[in-house]
Parts: C-alpha cells; sequence; structure tokens
C-alpha cells in the first residue's frame, strides 16, 4: 500500500505487517475507503479487513455531505431509539434458503435480545416474520419504532437477467414474503435512517463485482452460474439501498450485507448441520451493543473468513497429495469466498453506544 503524508511524502508499507498506527511506516487500525467498488475493487476491501477494521462510503456531493456531517456529530440531530431492534424475516419453506436464514440468522439475533436483563431490550425487540414479513409492514415498523438495530433476511432482487439497467436499479432490495421488492422510494419518504446500522441478509444486498468469485466453482449453465453471470454483468458496484440510506439528509449509520449472492453452506456446515453463524449473532447482539465500533464488532466474521481460508488451503494441500478431499476442498473454498464477501459499509469508527 502506498501511504500519502500531509506534508507531500509518500511511503510504501506492507499491509500484512499489520504495524497498526497514524505515524510514519504505519497504517491506521480504522480505514475508511472512500470511493465506489470500480475506482477502488471489492478485493482490495476483502484483503484489508483481513488485519482491519474496513468500511466503504461510496457517495458524493450532497450524499457524502450528509453522512460527514452526521458521523461528525455523532447523529445528535436526531437518533434513533437505542433499546429499540427490528428484525424481519422472509420463510418460502423448508426448500427454500430463507428457511435457513431466518432460522440460523434472524431469530438468533432476535432471542438475544429477548434474553437480556435490560427490559427495555426485552420490551423494545420486534420480530416480523410469516404474514408481517412483507415490505410495506417492514417500512411502517421502521418508521413506527425508529429502530437502532435493523436486521432482514431475505432474497435479494438479482433480475431480471435480461435487463442490466433495471437490475442494477433494483439488485439486492429485499423481497418479500409475497416475492414483492422493497420499493425504496417509499420507504426513503416514511423513514428516516437517522443512525440506524441495518445488516442485509441476502444476495447482493451490498452490491456486485465485474468477475465473480465463484468462477469454476458453479456451473455456468446451472441457475445459479447464470445468475452469477448475470449480476456480473451489473459491473462492480454499491447496492442501490445501502447507498440511498447512506447518503439521506439524515442518514444511516452503517450497512452491513454480501457482495455478488450468497449460499447455504456459509450459513449452516454441509456434513455437521451445525449453524455457522455464531460470529454474525455476537456482532450485531453482543458487541455492537457493548458499545463496540461496528468495524471491531464484525471482528470475528473476520476471523470466520480467515479460519475458512486456512482450512481450504489444508484441504487442497491434502488433495493435491493424493487424499480423497474433492467435496471438502470445493465445499470450504465456496464458504470462505462467500464469507470474504461480507462487507461494512459506512464508518468503521461508528457505534451505536458511547
Amino acid at each position: 500500500m502506498t501511504r500519502y503524508y500531509g506534508d507531500g511524502q509518500w511511503q510504501q508499507v506492507a499491509i500484512s505487517a499489520l504495524n497498526y498506527g497514524v505515524g510514519r511506516g504505519r497504517i491506521p487500525r480504522y480505514l475508511l475507503i472512500l470511493g465506489s467498488p470500480s475506482q477502488i475493487p471489492w478485493s482490495v476491501q476483502y484483503e484489508l479487513q483481513t488485519g482491519y477494521f474496513v468500511g466503504r462510503l461510496d457517495l458524493e456531493s450532497e450524499a457524502l455531505e450528509n453522512y460527514i456531517a452526521a458521523l461528525a456529530n455523532n447523529w445528535a440531530a436526531s437518533g434513533p431509539i437505542v433499546a429499540n431492534t427490528t428484525i424481519w424475516a422472509v420463510d418460502h419453506g423448508s426448500h427454500d434458503i430463507t428457511h435457513l436464514m431466518r432460522n440460523a440468522v434472524a431469530l438468533p439475533i432476535h432471542n438475544e435480545f429477548l434474553k437480556d436483563e435490560d427490559p427495555a431490550f426485552k420490551d423494545g425487540a420486534q420480530l416480523l416474520i410469516d404474514d408481517q414479513a412483507t415490505a410495506q409492514t417492514l417500512i411502517s415498523a421502521l418508521a413506527n419504532r425508529r429502530p437502532s438495530l435493523v436486521v432482514t433476511s431475505s432474497h435479494g432482487a438479482t433480475g431480471p437477467l435480461s435487463d442490466i439497467d433495471q437490475m442494477r436499479l433494483q439488485l439486492g432490495l429485499m423481497v418479500d414474503r409475497n416475492h414483492t421488492m422493497l420499493d425504496l422510494a417509499g420507504l426513503l419518504a416514511d423513514w428516516t435512517p437517522s443512525g440506524a446500522i441495518w445488516f442485509g441478509q441476502a444476495c447482493c444486498s451490498a452490491g456486485s463485482a465485474a468477475q465473480t468469485s465463484y468462477a469454476g466453482l458453479v456451473p455456468t449453465d446451472s441457475a445459479v452460474g447464470r445468475i452469477l453471470e448475470g449480476v456480473a454483468r451489473c459491473g462492480s458496484m454499491t447496492a442501490p439501498l445501502p447507498r440511498a440510506l447512506l447518503g439521506a439528509k439524515e442518514p444511516l449509520r452503517a450497512f452491513v450485507g454480501h457482495v455478488e449472492p450468497t449460499f447455504d453452506w456459509t450459513l449452516r456446515h454441509p456434513d455437521t448441520k451445525q449453524f455457522l453463524t455464531r460470529p454474525l449473532i455476537n456482532a450485531f447482539y453482543n458487541e455492537l451493543f457493548r458499545g463496540k465500533p461496528v468495524g471491531l464488532a464484525l471482528g470475528q466474521c473476520r476471523v470466520a473468513a480467515s479460519s475458512l481460508n486456512e482450512s481450504y488451503r489444508l484441504a487442497a494441500d491434502a488433495l493435491a497429495n493424493g487424499e480423497d478431499r474433492d467435496g471438502e476442498v470445493f465445499a470450504l473454498e465456496l464458504m470462505s469466498k462467500d464469507w470474504r464477501s461480507l462487507v461494512l459499509l459506512g464508518d468503521p469508527t461508528c457505534r451505536l453506544i458511547g
């Protein structure tokens, strides 16, 4: 990495040295990427977040000014109600990934708040499932309750594959129980994000990459392969939902989501069937509500990604040495890449409490 200093000098510093700090030869632990993924690729964010707490702002002009002003004032104008949380989860049946997402992500996070010793967090915990998992119900809940944390689990819009311009406009938008997409304009008309943090467990909720990370892993003539290639044609971009919310007049504090489609093996081990989502639960309950900055709160998620990547490398070495590890290598590579593509949009130093 090339680091430029205020006196006009510059220096090459090694990312892998993990030499944290603001002095010469060091890299700050908290890093904010300013620019679109077409300017500074997602791959840079993936690499940096293995050892640093990294966020991204893909904003310009007034939208960027809105976010900087709110950040500088710590959202003092009209912040959310800290004890209020809204968890919204779609379930299209046991055959569908939304069923797993609800059980492995949404419900466990909600249940942590129900067990909290503080009555305010118990009373403030809202769960919208089944008949309540509609786009309009979500918008109404956000407008009426002003939650500090929003967690949504659903499909994310990845079409129409035949109309790239339209797909870009709606990429990653949450799809409700009636297969209706979240109305972004309606959401912004009714709800002021005002310092909330949103975790979107959905395909492409954070954006897309011009080259899929899963090339060679998924057959191109399969349904999933066609979606991966179709989404890649959108180019490297930030999804419209987080970009609009982070640039609003009273903006969102941070958005956490997935670049590219996400897979069920990332949530549940293919052999043991154990849920693999404890890092997410800890991040959005234990860490965030203890006052940790959102970048630091996601630390266990980065450890999970690094651990899976190392397991993949070991299995690949064993396969190269003649061991029968084909299936394991495939699963670990897919899982590690999926965890890696979980990104933070917004400043990594911002926090809900403190």
